[in-house]
């Protein structure tokens, strides 16, 4: 009984390292969402400067070669600005996968500790259950034998 009680405890802390374990997966797969929302938005911003440079570029009349080449440089540097910021969220969609394989290994392992422990508590209960019996039993037949002078 005492190796089944040292046991259970034994489960309880592994199961908080599980349950750290899964709450720093937790964590790591929000830091990812919230990377890839904000390169999302810088995306976003991005290609909403370039579409307006463009249209100034289209509308424009009689502007100069100047004015023209600026436009132009600013289109492409833009571009090369969003293609890094999509090889970024690449990168950090790829990253988020990893971290939520990891998190599913860490939940599927802390349920396995958790499952242990609920046998280990029904097999204590158990035990102490057929302890519970055997000493009713036991009084109860020390009771009949006096009642009958055995």
């Amino acid at each position: 009984m005492k190796e089944a009680l040292q046991y259970l405890k034994r489960l309880e802390r592994i199961l908080k390292v599980r349950q750290m374990a899964v709450d720093a997966a937790e964590g790591r797969i929000r830091e990812c969402e919230f990377q890839i929302q904000r390169l999302e938005s810088r995306g976003d911003s991005e290609q909403g400067k370039i579409r307006q440079t463009m249209e100034e570029f289209a509308h424009a009349n009689g502007i100069s070669g100047r004015h023209l080449q600026c436009s132009d440089k600013a289109i492409e540097v833009g571009n090369v600005y969003l293609a890094r910021i999509l090889q970024d969220i690449e990168k950090l969609r790829s990253k988020l996968d990893k971290c939520r394989a990891v998190w599913r290994e860490a939940r599927r392992e802390y349920k396995t500790v958790e499952k242990l422990q609920e046998r280990q508590l029904q097999k204590l209960s158990r035990e102490e259950a057929v302890l519970t019996q055997k000493m009713i039993d036991e009084v109860s037949v020390i009771r009949h034998s006096r009642k009958t002078g055995i």
